[in-house]
């Protein structure tokens, strides 16, 4: 599939609508797909993500948590160089 044709999307469980990201999708239009969204709280606890075939974690033991219209990222230690308010 080429990568002009691919779109991120969202699929809401309860009414099974589609909204697609990426398109050519109106504002107004988005908005209002969205609003129809219930809002869920994601957890974890003790994530890990390696690499197949390679043997190499990239995360280990890690929890959160991701409340509604919160936005979160997740940096391995290698860029908190970068960002001095994430440095221990």
């Amino acid at each position: 599939m080429q990568q002009a044709e691919e779109t991120a999307s969202l699929l809401t469980s309860d009414t099974q609508s589609l909204t697609s990201y990426g398109g050519t999708q109106d504002a107004t239009s988005a908005d209002e797909s969205l609003d129809a969204v219930d809002p869920i709280t994601l957890s974890w606890s003790n994530l890990r993500v390696s690499v197949a075939g390679k043997g190499r974690e990239l995360l280990q033991g890690v929890s959160g948590l991701a409340r509604p219209g919160e936005l979160l990222a997740l940096m391995g230690a290698r860029y908190t160089k970068h960002f001095p308010t994430f440095e221990e």
